[in-house]
């Protein structure tokens, strides 16, 4: 299962028969790329696998364990694979919150991850939103 998520030195987000909104693709893709993520994999696989449970509208669904299953595949000890990928993801979301605050403060897209339990909340950038009003704006004229 874990060879289906792309890794992020030299592929793309898979295609799907139900493809995802391009812009989100396309922040994936951009951000997999940058020099933090292509070393860090088990965070691109994450986050790219978190994308595809929020679009699958599995993620408030998807407990914990299968999570960690899917990301360390099933041969895993659950008393070790748990808090390993706490660990990934609180550095998975440190590593986004430090790059939308500086490299990706314009991004269209932001991918945020919540606090305390494993989630996801993908929405648009406040320059994004204004693009979208100007442009709203100007297609009313």
């Amino acid at each position: 299962m874990a060879d289906d998520i792309p890794s992020p030195n030299n592929e793309s987000l898979p295609e799907r028969s139900d493809p995802w909104p391009d812009a989100i693709r396309a922040e994936l893709n951009y951000l997999l790329v940058q020099a933090h993520f292509v070393a860090a994999d088990d965070q691109a696989r994450l986050l790219s696998h978190l994308i595809e449970l929020s679009n699958d509208g599995k993620l408030g669904t998807t407990q914990d364990d299968a999570i960690a299953r899917h990301l360390f595949g099933t041969g895993f000890d659950d008393s070790e694979s748990i808090p390993q990928l706490k660990i990934i993801y609180q550095d998975l979301r440190e590593a986004l919150l430090s790059y939308y605050r500086s490299r990706g403060k314009n991004d269209p897209v932001i991918f945020e991850l919540a606090e305390q339990r494993i989630g996801l909340v993908i929405k648009s950038s406040d320059v994004q939103l204004e693009l979208d009003e100007i442009d709203a704006d100007s297609k009313e004229s």
